[in-house]
């Protein structure tokens, strides 16, 4: 079954009972978007999440590896939705070969933005959900590293520090 993957702040929604013009507001800002899009990664099952968190924590900005909580949503709600599904933009990671595994769900509106707060809480309130304690990501990213699969170049500086001292270099 694919999914769609994103990270979430898992305190900021609501319990179940809530209508959507209760939600309160750090539930929506939970929902960050950029040029009208909200960002997402593409996985063909829950056995690709590992995936997802190594993708995550080698994003050009992070500068720590720390526990995420990951929220997935079936890929076809989106299309029932009649979401806009866009494939042709690179996700922003140091690894190359899950950047084409990125999506964005494109031309979000008021209204849109919305009926997607609507789908995350119903994925929260339904634990389609995994949260990712920092050893796990560190064992994932360690692994990665040590495959040789992500490029140093593209990593902040304080990630490559970290990541040297998987393999005993500091530099």
């Amino acid at each position: 079954m694919p999914l769609f993957v994103r990270k979430v702040a898992l305190s900021k929604w609501p319990g179940k009972g809530i209508s959507l013009s209760d939600y309160p507001a750090d539930a929506i800002s939970d929902l960050k978007t950029s040029q009208n899009t909200l960002s997402f990664w593409f996985i063909d099952s829950l056995d690709d999440l590992k995936n997802v968190v190594i993708a995550l924590a080698t994003a050009p900005l992070v500068t720590r590896l720390e526990a995420m909580h990951l929220l997935w949503i079936e890929e076809s709600i989106f299309y029932q939705k009649s979401f806009s599904v866009r494939k042709d933009k690179k996700g922003s990671t140091a690894v190359t070969k899950y950047e084409d595994t990125h999506r964005d769900i494109c031309d979000l509106t008021y209204t849109t933005i919305g009926t997607m707060a609507e789908i995350v809480a119903d994925a929260v309130h339904s634990r389609a959900y995994r949260t990712i304690p920092t050893p796990i990501v560190k064992e994932y990213v360690k692994t990665a590293y040590l495959e040789g699969d992500i490029e140093l170049s593209r990593c902040h500086q304080k990630l490559v520090d970290i990541l040297r001292k998987f393999d005993g270099i500091s530099q």
